[in-house]
This record gives C-alpha cells, structure tokens and sequence, in this order.
C-alpha cells in the first residue's frame, strides 16, 4: 500500500512538472510574439518617418522653383528685364530660401551633399548643426512655355537606397506683352 501511495505522488508530481513547461513555453512563445510586433512595429514607423520627411523636402524643393518663377514674372513686369524662366535649367541642390541669384551652378546629376537639419529653426540646409541621411537634388528643365521640375529625395536606411521623386509642371500662362509694372 505504501509503494501504491508513493507511484501515485511521483505520478502527480511529474505531471505537473509537464504542465509547468507547457505553461512556460506557451508564455515564453507569446512574449517573443509580443518582442517581434514591438520591433518590426518600431522599424515601420521610422521608415514611414522617413518617407514623409523625403515627401516633405521633394516638395519644399518644387516650392523654391517656384518661387523663383514667380520671382522672374514680377520681375517681369517691373522692368520687362528679364524672362519668367530665365536662369531655370540644369541639377541644383536646393535650399528654402534659394532665390535665382543665390541658385548655385548645375550639377552634373544628382547630389553628393547631404542636407543638415539646424536643430534651432527645425530647417534643413547644407549648413545645419546635424547631418542627415537626406540628399536632395532638384532637375529643372525649361523649353518654350513650359517648365518641368523634378525633385529627387535620397537616402539610405538598413542598407538600402530609397528615393522620393516628385514633378510638376508650370506653364506660361501669363500674356506675351506684359503690362509694365506702375507703383503708385
């Protein structure tokens, strides 16, 4: 009776031993789960991060062209000096506040110089305090009455090359005589 009673404690003892680690690898499995979502989550958001920093600065990039357009049409207008294209042809690296005399010569394609985020005004240029991945090229091509702007965002992330590109198209619009420009 007694050796009964010990293989039926042993017997109890080892299964739940069993249960144990069954419990165990079921917990252990559910937080590898749980690691793996909080990591491929935390590298999504960085990459989405960067895409819409890119998108951002692609677009900036369009902007100061078109800045400069309407620059060249005012300008126009004043002194019916200069052309609304005038000076918009080649590969530029572009800064927000680029106007058509601070536009630096054509490159021969893309950019080799990074853009640097100044950490006081939150803007990017190429004179920042802080080095960033983004590289930023603006391709201009005028003929006739239309302008095409192509503005190419790179950058390198986990190994790999990534590219915004964005284009847009101005035309002139505006009236061949343009009436002279009077202060009053």
């Amino acid at each position: 009776m007694l050796n009964h009673q010990f293989k039926k404690n042993s017997q109890r003892k080892g299964s739940m031993m069993i249960e144990s680690m069954i419990a165990i690898s079921l917990v252990v499995v559910g937080l590898v789960g749980i690691f793996n979502l909080v990591t491929r989550s935390t590298h999504m958001n960085k990459d989405v991060e960067n895409r819409v920093v890119a998108t951002y600065l692609a677009a900036e990039g369009i902007e100061v062209i078109k800045n400069i357009i309407d620059t060249n049409v005012e300008r126009t207008y004043r002194t019916d000096s200069a052309t609304w294209n005038e000076g918009l042809s080649g590969w530029f690296e572009i800064e927000y506040d680029t106007k058509l005399d601070t536009l630096p010569s054509s490159l021969a394609s893309t950019s080799t110089t990074p853009l640097r985020l100044n950490k006081t005004t939150g803007r990017y240029s190429y004179d920042g305090s802080l080095t960033t991945p983004y590289y930023r090229t603006v391709k201009v091509g005028a003929s006739g009455d239309v302008i095409t702007v192509d503005s190419f965002v790179e950058w390198t992330a986990d190994g790999r090359k990534y590219t915004v590109h964005l284009s847009d198209v101005f035309q002139n619009w505006r009236e061949r005589s343009t009436p002279q420009y009077n202060p009053q």
